[in-house]
């Protein structure tokens, strides 16, 4: 019976010993991952709040880029239609003695009218954006239909104005 005490207390010597090994590099690597698995558990809510504050910076800068674009686009139209009266003004005074030639006039009042009836939905469109605004942040999708409609605006203006150069080159080239 001895012996198999012995062997049994062998066998628990060797398992203790084993024991505190296993123990000890468990233990070695149980704080680490435990420590790994705090520091990834309180990465996660900080990546998340990074993420969110990137796309919040970016939105706010497309915003501004978009109220940029817009100011441009308005006070283009305001130069145009100044530089238009203008210059209908000067034909006015040179030509005292006659009225302005209607074939002239016709395609001119169409731009005004065109660049005043722009100016109008430009107004419009920048309110209604900003009422929406300030009712809360603005979508992301938002802007991009922002930048799309000051696309389409400023490719219409560009349409108008080559449309009237066109019909007053063609005109005095034909006459």
């Amino acid at each position: 019976m001895r012996f198999k005490l012995f062997s049994k207390s062998k066998k628990s010597h060797a398992n203790q010993a084993d024991s505190p090994r296993s123990s000890a590099s468990s233990l070695q690597e149980g704080p680490s991952r435990k420590g790994d698995k705090l520091i990834d558990t309180a990465n996660v809510p900080l990546k998340a709040a990074c993420k969110a504050t990137q796309t919040i910076i970016g939105v706010v800068q497309g915003i501004k880029n978009n109220q940029e674009d817009w100011s441009e686009i308005i006070q283009r139209l305001q130069n145009y239609l100044s530089a238009i009266e203008e210059q209908i003004t000067l034909l006015k005074r040179e030509n005292t003695s006659r009225p302005l030639d209607e074939a002239f006039c016709r395609p001119l009042a169409r731009y005004v009218k065109h660049l005043e009836d722009l100016h109008k939905r430009i107004v419009d469109l920048t309110e209604r954006q900003r009422s929406k605004s300030l009712e809360g942040f603005a979508e992301i999708s938002t802007i991009k239909i922002d930048a799309g409609d000051i696309q389409r605006f400023n490719r219409d203006i560009e349409a108008q104005h080559r449309q009237l150069w066109y019909e007053r080159h063609h005109r005095y080239s034909s006459t």
